[in-house]
């Protein structure tokens, strides 16, 4: 009798770890929550039509490559203003700029001509915009133009690039 009630408490534990792991899956999903409380130390970004993360040569700055017209990235609002650093390596960026659209949840925040291959620092205001720090937002992003360096004689990187996007800052 003895171990009838041990499978029988194994399979009570068993069904409790798994509702115990799939609610924290589901509100961590659903709530875009921050790991380790209200202190974020581990933040996961979302992110939809970039390539994978890469960091810019003798320099600080992590980057992804948009992969298509348009790309999206969710992130949690962490200061009133936003700072987005954008810039594309086109050999001729110069004779032809790209045209970027940004978009925050659908609204405006501005248009950006990229005509050459310096970092440039998109700067809006997020509280302006009615929003309120530790809010999420979604930010797409539109360029009228891609490019693949295997085109241009870079070596032999054939994927089509629109341009890099930085990590987002925000600041008071």
């Amino acid at each position: 009798m003895k171990s009838k009630s041990k499978i029988i408490f194994v399979y009570i534990l068993v069904f409790f770890s798994i509702i115990y792991v799939c609610f924290n899956y589901y509100y961590i999903s659903k709530n875009r929550f921050d790991f380790i409380g209200k202190e974020s130390i581990l933040y996961v970004e979302e992110v939809y039509g970039f390539w994978n993360e890469e960091q810019l040569r003798n320099s600080e700055l992590r980057f992804r490559w948009m992969n298509d017209y348009q790309a999206l990235k969710r992130v949690k609002i962490r200061g009133d203003n936003i700072l987005i650093p954008v810039f594309c390596l086109k050999p001729d960026i110069n004779e032809k700029p790209l045209n970027i659209k940004v978009f925050i949840d659908s609204k405006m925040m501005g248009d950006f001509i990229v005509d050459n291959n310096e970092v440039k620092y998109l700067k809006g205001s997020v509280v302006g915009m009615g929003y309120k720090v530790g809010e999420y937002i979604d930010i797409k992003f539109e360029v009228d133009g891609l490019w693949s360096p295997a085109d241009y004689g870079i070596g032999d990187d054939t994927r089509n690039l629109g341009i890099a996007v930085g990590n987002i800052e925000f600041m008071d």
